[in-house]
């Protein structure tokens, strides 16, 4: 059964999903071992492809279609020497035995074929279930050829999601700090460190990058001097549809590490300009403030909480750098409140939510050198997900809970590097050639690309 729809870029004929709503690969658990996914060659399903465009941009989405969903780490793809079933079947449930691929362990089929479609290119997707024998996706992409990526990374997306229940990473960004060009600037990439290109040109330190939930904004703090010449970190928010920076607070001291409320209408950060460095919520377009911590110690670091009601903060009023949570409407009326979630290590830094909201990543001293951690919000059990491996810092979950991704100096230099939610996969650093890289933050999730 095959629907129409229409985006911007593409043109999608179909959504065919069966038993929505059935997670088959549950994203943030434990894996015993990955799902065993077929992958055949693509099928030429009408004449006109015999061309070297065509068939290139035919070979570039498969690799690039491919090579997403071996980045997500669900899957091990079977090699083609295993495959049984004869090369000339079709690609719907009715042409082809499943017992053809339940015989050689096959958990997951995917089946794709290309046509052209009024001098575009039409390129088809069937998921199958293998030990069900039921079809989980069936979409077709109409696009250019020029469109070969778009068109994979939404195949791919589309993919992961029927799988898992949450869209892929494909559309999505990861900016961090990064000094290629010997002075500290904001950078951005796709999610595996492709296509990076320079966001801010400031010549002097641009740190502690943090997205809107829209994806239309990045905060950061900036060194910079006032007109007295005297130093300030100061606040400044880019925008990606004006192209441009401004300024969002130069309060005398300290403005820095913001986070975004989920609704977008306030930010909480650090400021120092009533002395001590405490936490206040800022609102970006009048730029007023609420103080929302005083304690006698130093408050840093603040991350809402995915529903926007709680706080996660660094705060040393316990002697110690540890981290804290305390809901919204408590700080609001009572400054001093917080509960004290960790208490081993000499410092503890840079708590960051599960999108779910049930665990909070940290950078953690201990053995005297910083690993990234996993804090249970109920429990408050702590699991580590590096060791002996340099230092580790700066940890910022992606949008869909899968991974980890994080600044770490193991290689020499400082470079941003991703690890799976239960440890078992780390990437290669996905910031070469940018020099020394840090602070990475993930955009949220987006099924258009940025």
């Amino acid at each position: 059964m095959l629907k129409k729809i229409t985006l911007v870029l593409l043109v999608f004929t179909f959504n065919f999903v069966a038993h929505a709503g059935e997670i088959y690969i549950p994203i943030g658990k434990a894996r015993v071992k990955k799902s065993v996914l077929a992958f055949p060659q693509t099928k030429y399903l009408s004449a006109g492809l015999d061309s070297g465009n065509s068939k290139g941009a035919v070979r570039d989405i498969r690799e690039t279609l491919l090579r997403d969903l071996n980045f997500m780490n669900l899957f091990t793809i079977q090699s083609e020497s295993a495959f049984i079933e004869k090369p000339d079947t079709g690609i719907s449930l009715d042409k082809f035995r499943i017992s053809d691929w339940t015989t050689i362990g096959t958990e997951f089929l995917l089946k794709s074929g290309v046509s052209i479609s009024e001098g575009n290119l039409a390129f088809e997707i069937r998921l199958y279930d293998v030990l069900g024998a039921k079809q989980i996706l069936g979409k077709r992409y109409v696009a250019t050829l020029s469109e070969g990526a778009l068109l994979a990374h939404t195949s791919a997306n589309d993919i992961i999601e029927a799988l898992t229940g949450h869209p892929g990473l494909f559309f999505t960004k990861i900016a961090m700090v990064c000094n290629k060009t010997r002075s500290k600037e904001i950078w951005i990439s796709d999610f595996d460190g492709s296509n990076a290109h320079q966001l801010t040109s400031h010549g002097t330190l641009a740190f502690a990058p943090a997205w809107s939930r829209d994806n239309k904004h990045i905060a950061y703090s900036l060194y910079s001097k006032n007109r007295k010449n005297v130093k300030n970190i100061d606040l400044y928010e880019y925008s990606f549809d004006k192209r441009q920076s401004k300024l969002l607070s130069n309060r005398v001291g300290i403005n820095s590490g913001a986070s975004y409320s989920p609704d977008g209408k306030t930010m909480a950060l650090t400021m120092s300009f009533l002395g001590n460095p405490d936490l206040f919520l800022l609102e970006p377009s009048s730029r007023e403030v609420t103080r929302l911590t005083k304690s006698w110690g130093v408050d840093v670091d603040p991350s809402f909480s995915p529903d926007g009601k709680t706080l996660a903060f660094v705060s040393t009023r316990s002697n110690q750098s540890m981290i804290y949570t305390a809901p919204l409407h408590s700080l609001l009326s009572n400054p001093g409140s917080g509960e004290r979630k960790t208490f081993a290590g000499k410092y503890n830094a840079s708590p960051t939510w599960s999108p779910d909201g049930k665990k909070i990543a940290f950078a953690g001293n201990v053995d005297g050198h910083f690993d990234i951690f996993l804090l249970d919000v109920q429990t408050n059990a702590i699991d580590r997900l590096t060791q002996n491996e340099g230092n580790n810092e700066d940890p910022y979950f992606s949008p869909d809970g899968s991974f980890v991704v994080f600044s770490s100096n193991r290689s020499g230099k400082k470079k941003i590097y991703m690890i799976s939610i239960d440890g078992s996969y780390t990437s290669h650093p996905i910031s070469d050639g940018l020099g020394e890289c840090e602070a990475p933050k993930w955009s949220w999730l987006s099924t258009q690309p940025m």
